[in-house]
């Protein structure tokens, strides 16, 4: 059951990056505080909301988003995971 949820993440997150967004003025700045909020105590979901935060990256929405140049995908291995863009390191 772990492999076969594992892969609908794997997949989802694919297709999170299949298409490319028509600007970065699209993404909306997101408070950090709420997205850990929302959470409601998931430990996976707190984990990735930390690390969003901490790259100063911005949440894929809808996985019709891939990330803009300049930018890398990033997400936890883990269902409840958010996934982000963030800064691409030089």
């Amino acid at each position: 059951m772990k492999v076969v949820a594992l892969l609908v993440v794997l997949l989802g997150a694919v297709g999170c990056f299949a298409g490319q967004p028509e600007s970065i003025d699209a993404v909306e700045p997101h408070d950090y505080k709420l997205l850990l909020k929302k959470c409601n105590g998931n430990s996976c979901c707190e984990a990735s909301a930390r690390r969003l935060e901490a790259s100063k990256g911005f949440v894929i929405k809808d996985g019709k988003f891939v990330c803009p140049i300049g930018f890398t995908p990033n997400g936890l291995k883990c269902l409840e995971s958010y996934m982000w863009c963030e800064p691409s390191k030089k």
